[in-house]
């Protein structure tokens, strides 16, 4: 009971879902609690919110403000890729968000 509570204080506090690593680590929750391991880093692993990372609080948000046509113009991609991009219908290859990533950096300067 008292492990659950201080969980949920972690996942409030952070913001994250940090669960309890499985395995030999998760022995040492015990430790943890106690005192006994001072950083808590050591046996829980932090799992991020992919609806929290760079390309939806940022990048997304920042596509929509630019007209379509100049964003097919810069990126030389289909424009149905760059409409379903904006809406967060799909999440485009690593390598087109890193190009609309920096054609963003690049109208924003």
């Amino acid at each position: 009971q008292q492990l659950a509570g201080s969980l949920v204080d972690m996942l409030l506090a952070h913001g994250t879902l940090l669960t309890p690593v499985r395995g030999k680590e998760s022995n040492r929750l015990e430790e943890v609690e106690s005192g006994m391991i001072h950083s808590a880093e050591n046996v829980y692993t932090e799992y991020p919110d992919p609806k929290r990372d760079e390309w939806e609080t940022k990048i997304r948000p920042a596509l929509n403000k630019v007209p379509l046509s100049r964003l097919v113009k810069m990126s030389r991609k289909s424009r149905r890729m760059l409409i379903d991009a904006r809406a967060g219908r799909s999440r485009p290859h690593r390598k087109n968000q890193e190009t609309l990533t920096a054609i963003i950096r690049k109208i924003s300067e």
